[in-house]
């Protein structure tokens, strides 16, 4: 499979953020930093794109609520953190 076709979040992708009882619809509006899975080093600064699995810190704007401080990501029925 190609990366292109893998790739979960790029920027100006709709997504739905959860966060405690709120669920809100967004965009993701910047691809800060890749995170290392489990020590949540910085592996990369400004990806591209990101793949299923990987975890990352995002700037994302929601419609009609204030700023999350740390949310759930949702794409096509997928949850990512």
């Amino acid at each position: 499979m190609s990366q292109a076709r893998d790739a979960a979040h790029a920027r100006g992708r709709q997504v739905t953020l959860h966060a405690h009882a709120a669920r809100e619809a967004g965009a993701v509006t910047a691809l800060v930093a890749l995170l290392h899975a489990r020590s949540g080093e910085v592996v990369r600064a400004r990806p591209r794109a990101l793949l299923r699995g990987q975890s990352a810190v995002i700037e994302a704007r929601a419609r009609r609520c204030p700023p999350f401080g740390r949310a759930l990501v949702r794409a096509r029925s997928v949850f990512q953190v």
